[in-house]
């Protein structure tokens, strides 16, 4: 993946818009087919592919989830893929997007100059 798709993945899982493997636990990754659908139809060739690719996740966003679900988790009619090197990227990016969040939300005030009045100021 390009650096600029990995770090919009990492926003992305940071605010929860993605569900992937890395929110299920052992138990639940029982049920990784039934979450994720098409792995159900890999043949021995793809499922070869993804080993030699060093694929650690699956993942897919949220909005593509269909009406069903399993277990309280959502069912996807496609997936995607993080191999262990972009995964180690990703972590560090939510790590650092997540530190640049905190300490907006943890800045004072910024001086707001004066300005015309807008819609949602009181009439006088």
């Amino acid at each position: 993946m390009e650096e600029k798709e990995l770090r919009q993945l990492a926003i992305d899982i940071s605010e929860n818009k993605v569900f992937g493997t890395f929110c299920m636990n052992k138990c639940e990754i029982a049920h990784m087919g039934a979450v994720f659908m098409p792995l159900m139809f890999l043949n021995d060739k793809q499922k070869k592919e993804m080993s030699d690719n060093k694929v650690v996740h699956l993942y897919e966003y949220y909005d593509k989830a269909g009406p069903r679900s399993v277990n309280g988790m959502p069912c996807f009619f496609s997936f995607a893929q993080i191999n262990k090197d972009d995964w180690e990227k990703i972590v560090k990016y939510i790590k650092k997007y997540e530190i640049k969040v905190k300490s907006f939300l943890n800045k004072p005030q910024d001086k707001i100059e004066e300005q015309e009045p807008t819609l949602f100021d009181e009439k006088r």
